[in-house]
């Protein structure tokens, strides 16, 4: 990929963070790039497939931090609490969640089942990860209820997360995480080291 397509990416993924898909115009994405609009097009035959290249880079990069945030964790419980606590600040820091979540809940009419298809790989390797741990959690018999159900539950409350930093910000999470965190807590570990 070129400098330039790069760059209209950058200032794309920007506008459509901030603004969502609609109140983003190819202009102000070329202006905030230093060109003019049509040098859009040799780079992307137009918004929606400049939409869509944002689409999956942002999906490959929540789901690597994902990875990295659960993953790096050695206690499974800790984990799974860690995700959920760092995404309210990631919110405020990554335009790729700010993107990724704006084209979750308020998708493109025309770009419908691109973000269906994203959201479901996002959902099944998100699944995946949370398994994963939840399975470690199962094979030392740490767990109160099945892992398919605290799984689901965990996923819920991840969701719950994402519609409230869209609507509310980041600012009023705090309360909301904990609530929701203390019930997932006390429903799903047998013992402290979580």
């Amino acid at each position: 990929m070129s400098v330039t397509a790069s760059r209209i990416r950058e200032a794309a993924l920007s506008r459509f963070a901030s603004k969502g898909y609609d109140a983003a115009s190819l202009a102000e994405i070329a202006a905030d790039v230093g060109i003019k609009k049509p040098s859009i097009y040799a780079h992307f035959s137009g918004k929606e497939a400049l939409f869509a290249s944002l689409l999956e880079l942002s999906v490959q990069e929540e789901v690597a931090f994902a990875e990295n945030r659960m993953f790096e964790e050695k206690s499974a419980g800790r984990a799974l609490k860690s995700y959920l606590e760092a995404t309210p600040q990631r919110y405020g820091k990554s335009p790729h969640l700010r993107f990724w979540l704006r084209a979750a809940y308020l998708p493109p009419t025309g770009l419908l089942p691109e973000v269906t298809n994203s959201v479901l790989f996002y959902g099944a390797q998100l699944q995946r990860i949370v398994d994963e741990l939840l399975t470690r959690l199962e094979a030392e018999n740490r767990l109160k209820m099945d892992r398919h159900t605290l799984g689901a539950a965990y996923i819920g409350i991840l969701r719950g997360l994402h519609a409230n930093l869209l609507y509310q910000g980041p600012a009023d999470t705090g309360k909301m995480f904990e609530a929701m965190w203390l019930v997932f807590e006390q429903a799903a570990f047998l013992d402290d080291d979580h």
